[in-house]
């Protein structure tokens, strides 16, 4: 909960943050058997949540069963869920495919210096020149020069 809050002061970055959101810690346990984790008077206030998750859910049926309720919650949050990590996991691949096709493009930059370095060294054209004209070091241009002249280069 402290981390939400201090998100919740960070991307407001004004004071105008305050009073900070209130957080309701529930846990709907959907799981075989029952639920042996810390129940905190929960019982008497059954009602309570379900009103509360109603009404943030914006369910209109009348359950009174509080197992009835959590399996219809379960119903209308898991497309939910599935929908928004799809869209998460669309995104991190399509963060994946940019920063793929951005690496892509520097290299295919670098090899096309390289490519012309080559050729202008090829017609032996000063190194210094050639160092200003494609932006490599001169010690680039000199082992470039050195790799052509012993065939490494071809």
């Amino acid at each position: 909960m402290v981390n939400i809050w201090e998100f919740h002061i960070k991307q407001a970055k004004t004071q105008e943050c305050f009073p900070l959101p209130v957080i309701i810690p529930l846990v709907f346990y959907t799981g075989e058997g029952d639920y042996s984790g810390c129940r905190i008077g929960l019982d008497k206030h059954d009602r309570f949540v379900i009103e509360l998750m109603k009404y943030i859910l914006n369910i209109n049926d009348e359950h009174r069963d509080v197992k009835e309720f959590i399996s219809l919650m379960h119903n209308k949050l898991q497309p939910k869920l599935e929908e928004e990590f799809m869209t998460l996991a669309d995104h991190i691949a399509e963060k994946g495919r940019q920063e793929g096709l951005q690496a892509g493009l520097q290299a295919g930059r670098q090899e096309g210096i390289m490519n012309v370095a080559i050729k202008l060294l090829q017609e032996n054209t000063d190194p210094v020149f050639v160092a200003k004209i494609t932006g490599l070091s001169l010690d680039q241009i000199k082992k470039i020069k050195f790799s052509n002249v012993n065939g490494i280069i071809s």
